[in-house]
């Protein structure tokens, strides 16, 4: 039983120790990301106070592109309808007005709202799968790690100490940074 218990203490001090360095990795890098600038280091005395790291998957990914087409045809949509009535109440104006103006504006605006018309239906019947890509993907694979930290840092001209939470897409094994996310 006592060596049960040792052997449970010492695995969770080795975690322990894994999750500290793994931390004082991301911190490195992240550091290097916010001073190093067109290869010069400049003097910023960043301080990162708190790291978590979040496993960003096909199916976080997935669900990230199924938001961005439902916006991109919502907005679609949108337009066309705007577009619609734009061109039924210019029609509805020159029909009341009468004359050969009016008859020569509405021989422009009659094709624009039939296109208007087109322009939604195929909007309505838009079908993409951004997510084709992933099809045999397993849902569960980490493609990416983002990393999300309080940081500060000590801008010298200022010379004040600024503070902020900060996001970083790191590759799927942590060795990279990608790029800041905000």
């Amino acid at each position: 039983m006592k060596r049960l218990l040792l052997m449970i203490a010492l695995l969770g001090s080795l975690n322990s120790c894994y999750a500290q360095n793994n931390d004082s990795h991301y911190k490195k890098m992240i550091t290097d990301y916010v001073e190093v600038k067109n290869d010069v280091r400049t003097n910023l005395d960043v301080r990162i106070s708190e790291i978590t790291e979040k496993d960003y998957t096909v199916a976080d990914s997935i669900e990230v592109l199924n938001s961005h087409f439902a916006n991109e045809k919502a907005s679609k949509i949108e337009i066309a309808n705007k577009d619609i009535k734009h061109y039924e109440t210019q029609i509805a104006k020159q029909q009341a007005k009468g004359g050969l103006v009016a008859e020569t504006l509405l021989k422009k605006y009659k094709p624009e709202l039939e296109k208007a018309q087109n322009r939604l239906k195929e909007a309505q019947n838009w079908h993409v799968n951004y997510a084709s890509c992933y099809d045999s993907r397993n849902p569960n694979d980490v493609i990416a790690k983002i990393v999300e930290c309080k940081l500060s840092l000590m801008n010298p001209k200022l010379k004040t100490r600024q503070e902020g939470k900060a996001s970083f897409l790191f590759s799927a094994d942590g060795n990279k940074l990608l790029k800041a996310l905000k």
